[in-house]
């Protein structure tokens, strides 16, 4: 589904796109708080997460934050999130293997990450350190929530310690 999305949605069938993301629970702006926190609950007990998901989405102030980042992101309707869904999949006008060869980028992937597989990290690692830059990869065993939940601080450690290499 993912793929099919980035790789035709939002460049051919924007308002499909905007339709499939205005379903979405944390896009229901004119539901409360409390009510899309319900629904997203309800939601989450229908599925079946990944084992290494089941903590954090148990977390009521955790699910709250998502809710309210999901209220900003949808609060100009979802035009707003396929023109950047578009952008993001469109050609940057540079290859990877141009990026600065000075400059370290730290790519994090989870091995269990269905949004984004560790692929795509080992193959931008594999274009940046065959064109002499410094590639640092880190495929950790989480999902693609769980490298935000608990990855975060260290992956700041490493942007702070990178800073300090330059």
């Amino acid at each position: 589904m993912h793929w099919a999305g980035f790789k035709f949605g939002y460049h051919y069938f924007k308002s499909l796109t905007r339709l499939w993301f205005s379903r979405d629970v944390g896009a229901q702006l004119h539901l409360s708080d409390e009510k899309r926190l319900e629904l997203r609950k309800a939601e989450i007990a229908k599925s079946k997460p990944h084992e290494k998901d089941v903590e954090p989405l148990k977390d009521e102030n955790f699910l709250r934050l998502m809710l309210l980042g999901a209220r900003q992101s949808h609060a100009q309707g979802q035009h707003a999130i396929t023109d950047d869904g578009r952008l993001m999949t469109s050609d940057f006008g540079f290859r990877v293997e141009d990026i600065r060869k000075d400059l370290p980028v730290w790519l994090w992937y989870g091995k269990h990450d269905h949004d984004v597989p560790a692929n795509h990290g080992m193959q931008i690692a594999a274009r940046l350190s065959g064109a002499g830059g410094d590639a640092r990869l880190r495929v950790e065993d989480e999902t693609h929530l769980g490298l935000f939940v608990n990855c975060r601080e260290r992956m700041l450690e490493d942007l702070v310690a990178s800073m300090g290499e330059s």
